[in-house]
């Protein structure tokens, strides 16, 4: 058996709104765990509280590294975006329900707000609807 790379396909409508969705549905951990990834970053974090544990060999390693993975992200999310607007205005629209709408979903579901959830559902709805339709 071989095994199959998993990743979004981002030439494919259907991958831009699983992408979208995976996206939104990260960030949504991130808000209602409180975790605040503006100020140092998650990276960062982990690679120091493995530098304390191992014992880092130089002060200088650990922000040498987040300089590396931030760079490797900022050009991850370019590159995403940039095959995203290939697909022109479906691709926006597909990943904007897609994000948004898994945003509304948890944000309903964490603050008790009905109408949110729902909402959220009639984006996903109208972005897999779009998705079917424009690929």
């Amino acid at each position: 058996m071989s095994k199959r790379k998993q990743e979004f396909n981002l030439k494919k409508l259907d991958g831009v709104f699983s992408y979208s969705v995976f996206s939104g549905f990260m960030l949504s951990i991130l808000i209602y765990t409180g975790i605040d990834a503006s100020e140092t970053g998650i990276a960062l974090n982990i690679l120091e509280t493995v530098a304390k544990t191992l014992g880092s060999p130089s002060p200088y390693l650990i922000p040498a590294i987040s300089i590396l993975v931030t760079i490797l992200e900022f050009v991850i999310i370019v590159n995403s975006i940039l095959k995203i607007s290939e697909h022109g205005y479906p691709g926006t629209i597909v990943s904007g329900t897609g994000f948004f709408g898994t945003l509304a979903v948890f944000g309903g579901a964490m603050g008790g707000i009905q109408i949110f959830t729902y909402i959220g559902i009639i984006m996903w709805i109208a972005g897999v609807f779009i998705a079917r339709i424009s690929d």
